[in-house]
């Protein structure tokens, strides 16, 4: 009897390893198995590390903490010997909570309006946004943390763009279609990513897409031209601001008076206010009101989705009627933005790493400003917008 015995004992002891190796393996999420350096390596048995611990690490720097987390949750390896990660470059939290304050949504009060009007099995979800300005790092976010089979699975709930086009004006979206007989415009809920005007002008600089306008490279971001620019094209002498010129579509083309001019007129298509944009914001805005929304949206801070995804992504989820797949949101860590013209070339590290260390460098936003360009943009950039999302003014 005693020699039976202890074979079903070992023969359970190897079925308990077998169990717990298959679902270690399992624990990593898909993120995490798309960035590992070889398939091989995601079958290797180690120690699955918790983010949420890093809180409870007493030798890390508590200021640390925070962005420890983020960049874990991506995949990272943050340990202090780590070489994927150099420490003394990464920002404080106490820093971008300075500048940047708490996380901003505008727009959730019309959620409920729209789980009441749109049946469940019509309903989508897809980003929009001006260049630049985060749409695909948005995309790609809801993708992997948004759980929709409540509403159906009949049709994919998640779009890559809304039905008029995610970089078009939102007054275009009764008359404009980007399929034929695609699906009414307004079962789609739009969530528009908005960045910081002062770090959107400089990328626009870089890659400007589908916008034009005259400006040399070493003279940009030229809300106002330069001296080289009215030496190289004269018709600029008296001019006010460097227009610019977006062509959305073919035979579709919008002037506006500057690329800050754009950044104000086309949010505000989305975001409108009761009360007038005025000169006097200089001494400081109290009395903004939004006007109510006639169709549904909600408007994220670029920022927010790198510094702040815990908080606003599963909100966004909940908005159309979904939930939050799993118990924490899942960061994307290579690079969003899969456009010609973009340098890819560094991996993960040209991804979320990269947007941690420049976003949270705030003396970045200033790079390439000359007084007075800083200025014409605190002259320009709409006062109600800053406000309402928490956007500063950079001081000449």
């Amino acid at each position: 009897m005693l020699i039976p015995v202890i074979v079903w004992a070992v023969m359970m002891l190897t079925q308990m390893q077998m169990l717990d190796y298959h679902f270690v393996g399992l624990s990593s999420s898909p993120i995490q198995e798309a960035l590992s350096p070889s398939k091989s390596s995601r079958y290797t048995v180690t120690r699955k590390v918790k983010c949420d611990d890093i809180n409870d690490d007493d030798d890390d720097d508590d200021d640390l903490k925070p962005i420890l987390k983020i960049l874990c949750q991506a995949g990272y390896n943050i340990s202090k010997h780590s070489t994927e990660i150099d420490r003394s470059v990464l920002p404080k939290w106490s820093k971008i909570l300075e500048h940047y304050g708490p996380p901003k949504i505008l727009g959730l009060e019309t959620c409920q309006a729209f789980r009441e009007k749109i049946p469940p099995h019509q309903r989508h979800i897809a980003p929009a946004g001006m260049f630049n300005s985060g749409t695909n790092l948005l995309a790609n976010l809801i993708r992997v943390n948004c759980e929709f089979e409540a509403l159906g699975t009949n049709h994919q709930k998640m779009r890559s763009q809304v039905p008029w086009g995610k970089h078009r004006p939102f007054s275009t979206r009764a008359n404009h279609t980007l399929e034929k007989n695609d699906r009414p415009y307004y079962q789609t809920l739009p969530v528009v990513s908005i960045r910081d005007p002062y770090t959107w002008l400089q990328s626009m600089c870089r890659q400007p897409y589908a916008a034009s306008y005259s400006f040399g490279k070493s003279s940009c971001p030229n809300i106002v031209p330069y001296p080289s620019d009215i030496e190289a094209h004269p018709r600029f002498k008296n001019a006010k601001h460097i227009p610019v010129f977006v062509k959305y579509d073919k035979g579709f083309t919008i002037k506006y008076e500057s690329m800050a001019h754009l950044w104000n007129e086309w949010y505000t298509e989305y975001i409108e206010f009761e009360n007038a944009n005025t000169d006097q914001h200089h001494a400081g805005v109290t009395n903004i009101a939004m006007k109510t929304p006639d169709f549904p949206f909600i408007v994220v801070r670029m920022e927010d989705l790198i510094f702040n995804a815990d908080a606003v992504i599963p909100q966004m989820c909940e908005c159309v009627g979904g939930t939050l797949k799993g118990d924490h949101v899942k960061q994307y860590a290579n690079i969003a933005n899969m456009n010609h013209g973009i340098d890819k070339s560094g991996g993960r590290k040209t991804g979320l790493l990269r947007s941690v260390v420049n976003y949270g460098n705030i003396t970045k936003r200033r790079d390439g400003y000359p007084k007075f360009q800083l200025v014409a943009a605190k002259d320009t950039l709409d006062s109600r917008l800053m406000s309402e999302l928490g956007y500063r003014y950079e001081e000449p």
